[in-house]
C-alpha cells in the first residue's frame, strides 16, 4: 500500500513539474512589450531614488553601513530578476536597441550597487557612488519619458 502511495505522489509531483515547465515556456514565448520596458525603468528609477536616500542618510550618520549594504544587495537581486526575464523573453528585432539601452542602464546601476558593497563604508567612495547614481537617475528618467 505504501508503495502505491509513493508511486501516486511521484506521479503527481511529475505532473506539477511538467505544468510549471509548460507555463514558464509559454510565458517565455510572450514578446517583450514597451510596457514591460517602461515598468522596468520605473522600478529602476524608484531604486535609484531609494539608494540615493540611503546614501544621504548614511552620510548624515543616520544609518548603519551594514543596513545600507543589505539594502543594496536586495535591490541588486531585484535587478538580476529583470535580467532573467530578458533572457527568457522573446525580443523583436525592432526592440533590440531599446532593450540594449535599458540593459545598459540596469548594468551600470547594478555595478554601482556592487561598488557600495565593496566600499566598506568609505565616505569618499560612497559620495562618488551617490553622484554616479544621481546621473543614472537622470538618464533613467529621460529613458522612462520615452515610454510614457
Amino acid at each position: 500500500m505504501q508503495h502505491k502511495t509513493e508511486l501516486i505522489v511521484g506521479i503527481l509531483i511529475a505532473i506539477v513539474a511538467l505544468a510549471v515547465i509548460l507555463l514558464t515556456q509559454a510565458d517565455a514565448e510572450q514578446p517583450l512589450t514597451d510596457h514591460d520596458l517602461h515598468q522596468q525603468l520605473s522600478d529602476l528609477n524608484s531604486f535609484a531614488v531609494e539608494v540615493s536616500l540611503l546614501l544621504d542618510q548614511y552620510a548624515q550618520d543616520k544609518l548603519d553601513f551594514n543596513y545600507v549594504k543589505y539594502q543594496a544587495q536586495q535591490i541588486d537581486k531585484n535587478i538580476n530578476d529583470f535580467y532573467t526575464q530578458l533572457e527568457s523573453t522573446t525580443v523583436d528585432a525592432g526592440q533590440k536597441n531599446e532593450v540594449s539601452s535599458v540593459e545598459t542602464l540596469i548594468f551600470q546601476f547594478g555595478l554601482q550597487l556592487k561598488f557600495i558593497e565593496s566600499s566598506q563604508g568609505d565616505s569618499a567612495k560612497l559620495g562618488q557612488i551617490r553622484q554616479s547614481i544621481q546621473q543614472l537617475h537622470q538618464q533613467i528618467t529621460e529613458s522612462e519619458q520615452h515610454y510614457a
